[in-house]
């Protein structure tokens, strides 16, 4: 749950399910009497919860997180909805995401954002570009990797259960 910083009645909420029936992104403008879903576009495997941020320098700015790495960019302003996540470039190894991996935007730069995988992302753009900021902070211990959720979920991504980055300090 996000409520504008304004202090109106304008509230966000995520859902998300395993059926895939009511995921998305809401919003209220009556203080949560009803709400309007805003995720036209949300990946079709997007499943169960997923984590909100807001830009503190632009309230029209809501980041939305979901698993394995999912994340998008609203603009409540536009109506513009833009995935963000950080791929690997040529040549990089997959990226290896948490089922909710941290997600911190910057109090002192409303441009920036971090986000956690196996490593420490940063961008100063709002996530058009991304860099890394730290080595593989997991193990990196092959056995322990497999699919991220398999029969359950349908997603072959991969995880690295033997240490998992659970916050951004």
């Amino acid at each position: 749950i996000e409520i504008h910083p304004s202090g109106t009645n304008t509230v966000y909420i995520t859902h998300g399910s395993y059926s895939n029936a009511v995921n998305g992104i809401y919003r209220s403008v009556d203080g949560g009497s009803s709400f309007v879903e805003l995720t036209n576009g949300l990946p079709a495997s997007y499943t169960g919860k997923a984590l909100l941020g807001r830009s503190f320098s632009n309230p029209d700015i809501i980041y939305a997180q979901a698993q394995h790495g999912a994340l998008l960019r609203y603009d409540r302003a536009s109506g513009e909805m833009t995935s963000i996540q950080p791929k690997p470039g040529e040549n990089e190894a997959e990226y290896r995401w948490n089922w909710d991996s941290p997600l911190a935007v910057s109090r002192h730069k409303g441009t920036r954002l971090y986000y956690c995988a196996n490593r420490v992302y940063k961008t100063e753009d709002r996530g058009d570009t991304w860099t890394a900021i730290s080595p593989d902070l997991t193990r990196n211990d092959t056995t322990k990797q497999g699919d991220g959720g398999g029969p359950l979920t349908g997603r072959s991504g991969k995880l690295d259960a033997s240490l998992e980055l659970l916050d951004i300090i």
